[in-house]
């Protein structure tokens, strides 16, 4: 028997997770930004979010480095 990639796995369980689901987001937290977000449910960000508990720590370290916290940021 092989065994698939755990990234394979989760991937699958993901989309077997939301194959009835039409339209919709989550909130979800996101800690490395101190907040909590709406992403749609399709984003390739929310499953890497829910997955890893992370969203990109490269971006993160730039964004704590450059950007004022007391101002809103919009990553697109």
């Amino acid at each position: 028997m092989i065994i698939k990639p755990k990234a394979r796995r989760f991937e699958e369980f993901y989309n077997s997770l939301f194959e009835s689901v039409e339209k919709g987001s989550l909130i979800v937290r996101v800690p490395d930004f101190k907040g909590i977000f709406e992403i749609d449910f399709r984003s390739h960000i929310l499953q890497r979010i829910l997955k890893t508990k992370h969203y990109e720590p490269e971006l993160v370290e730039l964004v704590k480095k450059h950007i004022d916290p007391q101002k809103d940021v919009l990553d697109i």
